[in-house]
């Protein structure tokens, strides 16, 4: 996991050809974290110089960027002209599907509801002996993942508020917005380096 890019872009317009990125969080194995605010609709020429020179970095490496949902960095990369095929790719989201496909151990277990810990338990073929358990499925997305892999909570009230500020697409952020933004994206992006170690 240390010779590896961990990557996750925020942005807006999923539904058109070019998104609207507005920033970018990218980690070199566990480092500290290297932050980029992006935002296409106002951009901060430094800030792309900055963030072009890493990415020189990460293809002279030859090392792999991990994401989740790495379909998402790809289209972020295609509205900054860069060419996603150029470098080599592990998705977390394909590893957690294939981790849960067909495999209990997987399905249930420790996840969180509004911060509560919870754990489920896989079904018994006998009805009878399921009355009274809980037997909720772990979901696919991020949050679920954390949950059930590094026994941690994410916030998904608060995850659901920063992705609902981005995509309302303003003409302009704040300056709080913008390091709310920024932070919600880092989160995420620490998170990748423990979550592929444990799968």
């Amino acid at each position: 996991k240390e010779d590896f890019w961990y990557l996750d872009f925020e942005f807006a317009r999923s539904s058109e050809r070019q998104t609207r990125v507005v920033c970018c969080t990218l980690q070199a194995g566990t480092d500290d974290p290297q932050e980029f605010w992006l935002d296409i609709d106002n951009p901060i020429q430094e800030e792309y110089d900055r963030f072009n020179d890493w990415m020189e970095s990460v293809e002279y490496s030859g090392n792999p960027l991990v994401a989740f949902a790495a379909t998402a960095e790809a289209r972020s990369f295609l509205s900054l002209n860069i060419e996603p095929r150029k470098f080599p790719w592990i998705d977390l989201f394909f590893e957690w599907k294939q981790l849960q496909n067909c495999n209990d151990k997987f399905c249930y277990g420790t996840y969180f509801v509004r911060g509560k810990e919870f754990t489920s338990v896989i079904p018994s073929k006998n009805p009878r002996r399921n009355k009274g358990k809980n037997m909720t499925q772990i979901g696919i997305n991020l949050v679920s993942c954390v949950g059930r892999m590094l026994k941690v909570n994410r916030d998904k009230k608060h995850k659901d508020e920063m992705r609902d500020l981005i995509i309302s697409d303003p003409e302009y952020f704040t300056e709080e917005e913008k390091k709310n933004i920024m932070d919600y994206c880092t989160e995420d992006v620490r998170d990748l380096p423990y979550l592929w170690e444990a799968m």
